[in-house]
């Protein structure tokens, strides 16, 4: 086989030439498998286009370092545009200003230096002296001061060293970070574990070591490096840093904040609206006999207000503010204080106005003839519905009373609202026999839109009242009635 392909293609058994193995790769059309009946054979094609690529390569680099030559050439002859010194400098006697100081020394401009003369020219346009230091007359430090401003550091008081010592100890992060430092591997792993079981404190540990993995998996929340981290480290792991960079630390801490907030305001959210409604149906249906919100109208104020309202408060973006407030507690309850006023005052609101407008809707708008019920059970759907609007905006913010701040950029936020209106007015006006609701006048929208909006005031008032305060107070209340209630079995 050597020698029939030495004498008809001309290739031989190593070292053929590359127009005999050109000839040789061409009688593949007629191969069966030709990818694998010349994989032991050089690819022409594919060497030549290496070659090419690589000589653009070399030209590509050629003209760069020409370029680099010429650019290092032309940079020494640069002169910077000549310097022209501000009037009230030049009349306090100086002959630089403090911007082109400060252009000097942050950009570390040598060019800019020497046109200045130097080290030496710089203490001469500054009426100084490099060995004799600044003039100390009153008025000359006055002028300075003026045009140079004030660099004042107080200075510390000085401690010796068993004070710093003894402060040092009083560190108990710094304490464990020396601990740590030193530590073997099942030590990190005892101090983490005493530090959950024993403190009942969250214990956060990074590390990207094999010898770091018993003690990621311990801790509450262990973070491996993604680039230097070994994969045992991964593995044991619950966060993993991808760019190893510790501040993506604070980022990440950041949105869980971000997400432990949001998912408080959804349910404040919803508990209002799921309270309201199965309190006024409850109690209208136990005292009168008819409810006043029918079940396609309880079908959209939870399938649709209730459930994109909930989902637009969970798509707040995180902000810079999260990282002021202090951390949560472990066990600490999710539904707090601040949302048990929140949720309380609100329902409280809506439940005694829809009430009202059950009990004198009738009156105080006019209503007689058969549509009268229908009327009035509409007007209340319609009212309760923009309560849950403007009580949505209302829990963007638990406890701080600007709630339209950065509303603009939750624009998931913005549809919901817009979408929730406009379908709104779909179902009063023009689809009666759907949701058994009847049009109604511009008077009775505008009324239906005060009552929604009067839920922003009311919400302010909650804000401001102390709920620690309030809770403490509730609970010496209840600590009286409790003891008055003892003192009463006592005397029977």
């Amino acid at each position: 086989m050597e020698s029939y392909l030495n004498d008809n293609f001309g290739v031989k058994p190593k070292g053929s030439s590359e127009e005999a193995l050109k000839r040789w790769r061409e009688r593949g059309g007629v191969t069966k498998n030709p990818k694998r009946r010349f994989r032991f054979t050089a690819n022409l094609a594919k060497r030549d286009e290496a070659a090419a690529m690589r000589v653009t390569n070399q030209e590509r680099l050629r003209i760069a370092v020409l370029v680099s030559k010429a650019a290092f050439q032309f940079i020494p002859s640069l002169t910077p545009s000549e310097y022209i010194v501000p009037e009230e400098v030049k009349v306090a006697g100086f002959q630089i200003c403090a911007d082109e100081l400060g252009s000097i020394v942050e950009g570390h401009d040598v060019n800019k230096l020497r046109v200045h003369g130097g080290v030496s020219g710089i203490a001469e346009k500054l009426s100084t002296s490099i060995t004799n230091g600044l003039n100390t007359n009153d008025d000359s430090l006055n002028r300075r001061q003026e045009i140079y401003g004030i660099n004042k550091f107080t200075e510390s008081q000085v401690q010796s060293f068993w004070v710093f010592i003894w402060e040092a100890f009083q560190d108990k992060t710094f304490m464990i970070a020396a601990v740590m430092a030193r530590s073997s591997p099942l030590d990190k792993h005892t101090l983490v574990k005493h530090l959950r079981t024993t403190h009942d404190e969250v214990v956060a540990v990074t590390g990207d070591r094999t010898n770091d993995a018993p003690a990621l998996h311990e801790a509450d929340i262990g973070l491996a490096m993604g680039i230097a981290g070994t994969e045992v480290a991964k593995e044991s792991a619950d966060v993993i840093i991808l760019d190893d960079d510790f501040s993506t630390i604070v980022t990440l801490a950041k949105w869980g904040r971000s997400v432990y907030l949001n998912v408080q305001k959804f349910i404040q959210f919803q508990l209002t609206v799921n309270v309201v409604a199965l309190i006024v149906n409850f109690s209208s249906a136990c005292l009168t006999g008819n409810v006043p919100l029918t079940a396609v109208q309880l079908w959209w104020v939870n399938m649709i207000i209730d459930t994109l309202g909930a989902l637009a408060l969970v798509a707040e973006p995180p902000t810079d503010d999260l990282m002021k407030r202090s951390p949560c507690w472990k066990k600490r309850k999710l539904i707090s204080n601040v949302m048990w006023r929140n949720i309380l005052g609100q329902s409280f609101y809506q439940f005694v106005v829809i009430w009202y407008l059950q009990a004198k809707g009738k009156a105080i708008f006019c209503l007689d003839g058969a549509d009268s019920d229908l009327i009035l059970n509409t007007l209340i759907f319609n009212s309760f519905v923009f309560c849950q609007v403007f009580n949505e905006i209302n829990s963007r913010e638990m406890e701080k009373i600007n709630v339209f701040k950065g509303i603009l950029e939750n624009y998931f936020f913005v549809a919901v609202l817009s979408g929730t209106v406009f379908f709104q007015i779909i179902i009063i006006e023009f689809l009666g026999t759907f949701a058994n609701t009847s049009p109604l006048t511009l008077a009775q929208w505008f009324l239906s839109l005060f009552i929604g909006f009067l839920g922003m005031p009311i919400a302010v008032g909650l804000k401001m009242i102390n709920c620690r305060n309030y809770m403490n107070q509730w609970c010496f209340f209840n600590f009286l009635i409790n003891c008055g209630s003892l003192f009463s079995i006592l005397e029977l």
